[in-house]
C-alpha cells in the first residue's frame, strides 16, 4: 500500500474531535462581537494570547494554542 493510500485510509477512520472552540464561540457571540473577533483573528499583528485573554475576560474558556490553531486553519 502506498503512503498516500495509507494516510487516506487512516483519515477516513480517524475519530472526529469536538468542534473548534473558536468556531463555537463565533457562533455563540452576537454579530458585532463575532465580527470583531473575526477581524482580530485575521489581523496578524494581534497576538493569539491577547485574543485568548480578551475571550477569557468575557467568560469564554479559551487558550492561546486553540486560537493559534484556528488561525492556521488546523482546527476541526
Amino acid at each position: 500500500m502506498s503512503l498516500l493510500a495509507e494516510i487516506k485510509e487512516d483519515q477516513a477512520t480517524a475519530r472526529r474531535g469536538p468542534t473548534c472552540g473558536v468556531c463555537a464561540i463565533l457562533t455563540e457571540m452576537d454579530k458585532k462581537d463575532s465580527k470583531d473577533l473575526s477581524d482580530a483573528l485575521a489581523d496578524s499583528t494581534v497576538y493569539s494570547t491577547i485574543i485568548s485573554k480578551a475571550l477569557i475576560r468575557r467568560g469564554f474558556r479559551m487558550n492561546a494554542s486553540t486560537v493559534s490553531r484556528h488561525r492556521k486553519g488546523e482546527c476541526k
